[in-house]
């Protein structure tokens, strides 16, 4: 019977080989997608953006470019402790729970969901 360390090691190995993977996968397609933009001469309105100009004079005027609506990203949840309380892992205060772990030497990658297998949990 392999240990729960070993095989908590290969679930942590697997997941950086899948984040690794969709890195290079969304390298190629924002280039790709790029490279067609480009060859089409999309504009960012067709993308959705919208052009305001600034300044007073017509030779300050500057273009940026603003998305048409600010969307809040919603997270998915990344780690679970035994009482059931979650984090999303990203930016902002980290949870007490998440605290007292880093406190105490532990490894919060212990505490990590499988996605896939969380979704078809009761």
């Amino acid at each position: 019977m392999r240990s729960l360390q070993l095989i908590r090691a290969e679930i942590r190995a697997l997941q950086e080989e899948e984040r690794a993977t969709i890195k290079a996968m969304k390298a190629e397609v924002i280039a790709s997608m790029m490279s067609n933009i480009k060859e089409l001469g999309i504009s960012p309105e067709e993308l959705g953006f919208r052009i305001e100009k600034t300044g007073r004079g017509a030779i300050d005027k500057e273009v940026t470019e603003v998305p048409l609506q600010k969307a809040k990203i919603k997270t998915d949840v990344k780690y679970r402790n035994a009482e059931g309380k979650t984090w999303s892992g990203g930016r902002g205060r980290k949870p007490d729970w998440v605290k007292k772990i880093e406190r105490d030497n532990g490894n919060i990658e212990d505490y990590r969901i499988d996605q896939g297998l969380d979704s078809l949990s009761v």
